[in-house]
């Protein structure tokens, strides 16, 4: 190679050089980058409402913010705004564009909108100890159902794909399981007689009782016997019963004091568990008593006691998401000294805290007290009950419990019924937590729900696959009867509501904390902190000028280089 050509390779590769070290150092100065942009709920309501927020930062200087809509309306300005949605179902997108000194930046998300559902306003009290979800903000009521005369509904979803659920306190109206062939399940009766029924079909809305019948059970020394854990697994039916009386140390169902009526104010044992290996047909009586109690509590009656009425975790078919094969007790219960003690303190549907147990379930393990364990805290579980710590502790605030694992939003949802005075307007609120002993968070608060529902649970067999809805099955208005129901169709039987849930609506996949993609089992403890989003995400990105930092500008510094160094070479 002469001498001019040397000269020629030496000036480009200075060329290429400088050009690449000019655009590094304009890159580092003018930059913007879109973190995320967010709705905190989908869907609206058709003329609803959520709040919009983006999460971005220009580092030439002071961003300001252009929004947009497809449909409806947006109020405010700045990084958060509120968008009001239109009349009509549908999806709309959302865009905020952010202008600063390295130019312009745009992003969109889209948020869906309902007519036809209803939303019940969440109103929890000024001393409610649950910071409000942002992950799951909201429910929205769509279809419903209702079906038989009766309560006590709480299916356990069984290996053969059939629910196998407790019934009380009435009659089925399906043919072939009527008053007239199998009697009513009646808790005050001598014995005392509790349903069972085995119901087939996938939609909640049209279930069919194939079989179904009552247990007879001493009620003695209490003045009621009623269902209440429930479980169908590896073909061994599980149906557990407590007992009930009431203030005044009366067995009478209803006591009036004050002017005030009083359904059972006096909670009694958990007494133990039947078993049944034919799905109901032939039942094992259990060996405990209600005078002699499963776990020996309370230590005289009426006292108090911790594991009242209790419900057995739902961890999907055949508990196929139990984190360690044992079956988990969620219960409500009090202890004494009571900071602020009340008539109907500790009954069927009131109490101070909740607690939990949990045991290997076997036919040999589940009347044998020795073998259950029960949550002592701090993640630690005890196998004496004397050592219980409540998962949950709001005083006059709690009640009759259930908690089932939805797969697709990777949590435990928790409904407490919180039963006042027993037989007036109940409160209804629903939880989320990621393990099964919390933290807890509040979904919503259903004041006057029903307006005196109860027993509220979901079942998981109608948890969606995507996670976006489920069916609340509950029973109300027992007292009187013919209140009327609100939501409309509230009732005494089996209420079945399709309940849409509402979430946040992230740009950034890992914003927020987005459930897995497919159902995943619970963990056991609380995981560890997540603090890699931003090794996930990096955000939309907008330099001011050139290539740098990127595959090209680095390629280009390679042949820069290159050239350099056969010039060099030629010159030798």
């Amino acid at each position: 190679m002469d001498g001019l050509s040397r000269r020629i390779l030496l000036i480009i590769a200075s060329l290429v050089l400088a050009l690449v070290a000019g655009h590094r150092g304009a890159a580092a100065t003018f930059a913007i980058t879109i973190n995320d942009l967010w709705a905190a709920r989908s869907p609206v309501l058709a003329g609803g409402t959520t709040a919009v927020t983006i999460d971005a930062v220009d580092s030439g200087g002071a961003l300001t913010y252009a929004w947009s809509t497809s449909g409806g309306t947006i109020a405010g300005s700045g990084s958060s705004v509120t968008w009001t949605a239109p009349g009509s179902a549908g999806s709309y997108t959302i865009t905020c564009s952010a202008v600063g000194p390295s130019g312009n930046l745009g992003q969109t998300i889209t948020v869906a909108v309902v007519s036809g559902p209803t939303q019940w306003p969440s109103t929890p009290p000024a001393d409610c100890p649950f910071p409000a979800s942002t992950e799951f903000p909201g429910l929205l009521f769509n279809r419903f159902a209702s079906q038989h005369f009766c309560d006590t509904w709480y299916p356990s979803w069984a290996a053969d794909d059939a629910l196998y659920s407790p019934w009380m306190d009435g009659i089925l109206l399906t043919p072939g399981f009527t008053q007239e062939v199998i009697g009513a399940a009646n808790a005050v009766t001598v014995p005392a007689r509790t349903g069972w029924g085995k119901l087939l079909g996938n939609d909640p809305t049209n279930l069919d009782v194939v079989d179904a019948g009552v247990i007879e059970s001493p009620r003695d020394p209490y003045g009621g016997r009623y269902a209440c854990a429930n479980l169908h697994y590896n073909g061994v039916w599980y149906y557990g019963t407590y007992a009930t009386m009431n203030e005044l140390n009366s067995n009478d169902g209803f006591v009036t004091i004050g002017g005030v009526d009083y359904n059972w104010g006096v909670l009694g044992p958990f007494i133990g568990w039947h078993t049944s290996t034919d799905n109901g047909h032939t039942w094992t009586a259990p060996a405990p008593t209600a005078a002699n109690p499963l776990f020996g509590e309370p230590a005289t009656k009426g006292a108090k006691l911790k594991i009242g009425v209790p419900h057995v975790v739902d961890f999907g078919k055949n508990m196929q998401y139990s984190p360690d094969g044992k079956a988990y007790l969620i219960a409500h219960g009090a202890v004494d000294p009571d900071p602020s003690p009340r008539l109907g303190n500790l009954s069927w549907i009131t109490g101070d805290q909740i607690y939990m147990a949990r045991v290997t379930p076997t036919p040999a393990n589940i009347n044998d007290p020795s073998k259950y364990e029960f949550f002592a805290g701090n993640g630690t579980w005890s196998p004496s009950l004397a050592d219980a710590k409540p998962v949950i502790d709001w005083n006059n605030n709690v009640g009759g419990v259930t908690m089932t694992w939805f797969p697709p939003l990777n949590r435990y949802i928790t409904c407490i019924v919180d039963g006042r005075t027993t037989a007036a307007n109940m409160n209804t609120y629903i939880l989320e937590s990621p393990t099964l002993t919390g933290p807890f968070k509040l979904i919503t608060y259903l004041r006057d729900f029903g307006p005196q529902a109860y027993f509220a649970n979901f079942p998981s067999k109608f948890v969606a696959g995507d996670g976006k809805s489920a069916w609340l099955w509950y029973s109300a208005n027992f007292h009187p009867l013919e209140q009327e129901g609100n939501p409309p169709g509230s009732g005494y039987h089996l209420c079945s509501r399709e309940v849409l849930i509402q979430r946040p609506v992230h740009s950034n996949p890992s914003s927020g904390e987005t459930p897995p993609s497919t159902p995943t089992s619970p963990p056991a403890t609380p995981p560890p902190g997540n603090n890699d989003h931003e090794s996930k995400w990096t955000g939309h990105h907008m330099c001011g000028v050139g290539i740098a930092g990127t595959p090209a500008a680095d390629f280009a510094v390679a042949l820069g280089l290159l050239l350099a160094a056969l010039a060099l070479r030629r010159r030798r």
